[in-house]
């Protein structure tokens, strides 16, 4: 899926020190690869090294940055750590991670009309590399990349998400699909009658095709889309 993407910043965790680099674009770009690709280094505006901790004596981060509607918050941990909580404002900002040279990045865009985002964060030892080990085994997955992220991320009354390694349905149920995307099954509902996540009718009941969710996913389609229901009304 393309997203229009803008600017850019970018926290990169050194312990007691933290490096801010800053990026200005404005084109479009595939979603998966705002994740997966360092920002392109012709857009870059300012690099700088902050001689203080980017996180507190309770190793957490309170950051209010100003990416833009558009922009995108990247925050580069040390090696060895991770985030085992998160809480993000507004909701609508979608976080994904990935791994780079020993380091796990957090990724935040912010697709509202919000100048600002704000993050709250805090960073655990990853002992044994556990975190990582499971984002490396499934890089390419995003749907084991959402299952990592919210095992951090807090939202209330937001269902768990099931462990991806566990079997999964190939056809399943709005239930079954709101346990598999860690979202309520109203939610499912709601994206199902606006035509934001693909679905087939079997008889009188509505179900979902596992791969259909995972390619959806995956593109960052599903609640951000009506191309699924532009598909159903050309049919």
């Amino acid at each position: 899926m393309s997203i229009r993407a803008r600017k850019m910043l970018v926290d990169l965790d050194y312990g007691k020190s933290h490096g801010k680099i800053i990026f200005d674009r404005d084109e479009m770009a595939d979603l998966a690869s705002l994740i997966e690709t360092p920002p392109p280094p012709e857009h870059l505006l300012s690099a700088v090294e902050i001689a203080i901790p980017l996180f507190d004596k309770s190793n957490t981060i309170t950051a209010i940055r100003e990416v833009g509607p558009d922009g995108t918050y990247y925050l580069w941990l040390r090696p060895g750590y991770y985030l085992s909580r998160i809480v993000v404002d507004p909701d609508d900002v979608f976080v994904d991670m990935t791994y780079k040279d020993e380091h796990l990045i957090y990724c935040f865009h912010n697709a509202t009309r919000r100048n600002c985002i704000s993050i709250t964060a805090i960073i655990s030892e990853d002992p044994g590399g556990v975190v990582a080990g499971k984002l490396m085994q499934n890089l390419k997955d995003g749907i084991w990349r959402q299952y990592l992220v919210r095992e951090a991320l807090f939202k209330p009354d937001v269902q768990k998400l099931p462990d991806p390694s566990g079997p999964v349905p190939a056809i399943m149920t709005a239930l079954e699909v709101g346990q598999y995307l860690r979202v309520e099954e109203k939610t499912v509902r709601n994206w199902t009658s606006d035509g934001k996540i693909p679905f087939v009718k079997m008889g009188g009941a509505t179900r979902y095709k596992k791969d259909d969710i995972d390619a959806a996913f995956s593109s960052g389609l599903i609640g951000n889309s009506t191309k699924w229901a532009k598909k159903i009304h050309k049919k």
